[in-house]
């Protein structure tokens, strides 16, 4: 799940690949397997030696937009994570909290158990109904020292809701930074054959070895995913689990009059093998050259149209975010002014945008406007803009609420007033982003916009 979590490490209280082996080694998927994790949900109460809860929306506790970074419509409480008859119960419900329509849970091993390598099992029966995101995933121990996605982010199990393929679909992703640092995943899913996910449980397993990760559902495969490559060495790191069940957002959408509540996520059980004869892979080189010779060290045309693209904002970096396909970004001759400027091939496939982030707020109290030149192609009929504090707060806005204040080339001028962002002019992290391009109907719509000469007035 496009999920960030930012918090605080502490010194781990089981390193499971090492160490405290719980039981006799046992054989299959070729492997010699050693049980060094198992919850099976058996006490009255959720083992907090293992896990914490989660709670909120996103912004109580952790430096993330509302709805947990991918728009999602619950708020997540304690009282909706129980146990029950041997089984993990986390049950999301439409009676609303704050300003969420909906409650519901989640819960996580971080600063408690760390994993790396070896056999994931779980034993789960999945909710149903449109608008129902149920997962078990993991990131990266190194968030929030190492950002999303470069921490890395594996779905060992993902079931989004509704009729279909939703309610009995099972979906395995990895997300991670690609070379240049771009956002890169790779998903895989199976749909059982009769019936849907809430009809049983259903035996989820993960295997996760040096050379690469699988995905297996009732004993069948059907994702795997090579991690032997330097882009690809977030994996070869410590990562701690997630279990919850978010309703709404990108992904699954918004409930409707079909969806049924209360829902219920169930776990049987969580164990974690490792590979006793498991040899740890010698780090891969890397492929970005050291050297500082002067032909190495002029800038690249990106870092001009860079330089150009934004005034007043210095050792920023563009990155793109998105679920579906690959946004990318690149520098272009097409500019408003100057050399160069910033173009983004959108898939349009799915939700997604870039942004400019800088390497410590600044204080923009002193300006009034975001001033900027957007060339848009004639299948995007609107996107949103927005600017966020270190926190993540902002709000975004849509482009056709505005007029442009002059025409130039195939370029319009924009000036949209920085109070309309609803955040803190004193620091601003992310003075610059544009998301999710639609089209007249308002589906998502891809091609390349091309955007110079963003400041601040």
């Amino acid at each position: 799940m496009l999920k960030k979590i930012l918090l605080s490490f502490f010194a781990m209280i089981f390193i499971i690949l090492f160490f405290g082996c719980v039981n006799t080694p046992v054989t299959g998927h070729d492997k010699e397997w050693q049980l060094v994790f198992s919850d099976e949900f058996n006490d009255k109460e959720l083992n907090t030696e293992y896990w914490s809860y989660q709670t909120g929306t996103g912004t109580d506790a952790y430096p993330f937009i509302d709805g947990w970074g991918n728009k999602e419509l619950q708020y997540y409480m304690e009282k909706n994570v129980t146990i029950a008859d041997g089984n993990l119960v986390i049950t999301a419900m439409d009676d609303g909290h704050g300003s969420k329509k909906y409650t519901s849970g989640r819960i996580t091993t971080a600063s408690k158990v760390s994993i790396k390598f070896g056999k994931i099992e779980a034993r789960v029966k999945f909710p149903s109904g449109k608008g129902l995101w149920a997962a078990v995933w993991m990131l990266g121990n190194n968030l929030p020292d190492v950002k999303w996605p470069a921490c890395g982010e594996i779905d060992i199990c993902e079931m989004v809701g509704g009729e279909g393929r939703g309610d009995a679909t099972v979906y395995g992703t990895a997300h991670w930074s690609g070379e240049n640092d771009k956002y890169s995943s790779a998903q895989g899913s199976l749909t059982i054959k009769g019936g849907i996910l809430a009809d049983d449980f259903h035996l989820v397993t993960f295997l996760w070895d040096v050379d690469k990760m699988q995905w297996f559902l009732d004993g069948d495969l059907f994702h795997e995913v090579p991690i032997n490559s330097y882009y690809l060495s977030a994996f070869q790191k410590g990562f701690y689990l997630l279990i919850n069940l978010a309703v709404g957002g990108t992904w699954p959408g918004t409930p409707d009059d079909s969806t049924a509540f209360p829902q219920s996520l169930y776990v049987d059980y969580v164990k974690v093998y490792r590979d006793v004869n498991l040899v740890e892979p010698t780090p891969f080189p890397s492929p970005i050259p050291t050297s500082t010779s002067p032909e190495d060290a002029t800038p690249a045309p990106y870092d001009e149209a860079i330089k150009e693209g934004f005034h007043y904002f210095d050792g920023g970096k563009v990155e793109a975010w998105g679920p579906g396909e690959q946004i990318n970004f690149y520098a272009t001759k097409q500019a408003f002014e100057g050399d160069a400027a910033i173009a983004i091939k959108f898939p349009g496939d799915n939700w997604g945008g870039i942004y400019y982030m800088l390497k410590s707020p600044i204080d923009a109290s002193r300006f009034k406007y975001v001033s900027f030149m957007i060339a848009l192609p004639a299948s995007i009929a609107d996107l949103e803009v927005k600017a966020e504090g270190p926190q993540g707060t902002g709000n975004a806005v849509k482009l056709s609420l505005y007029e442009p204040v002059a025409e130039k080339k195939d370029y319009r001028q924009y000036k949209i007033p920085l109070a309309d962002f609803e955040m803190d002019l004193k620091k601003v992290q992310v003075p610059f982003e544009l998301w999710n391009p639609v089209n007249a109907d308002g589906g998502w719509a891809g091609g390349e916009v091309i955007f110079d000469g963003v400041c601040y007035e």
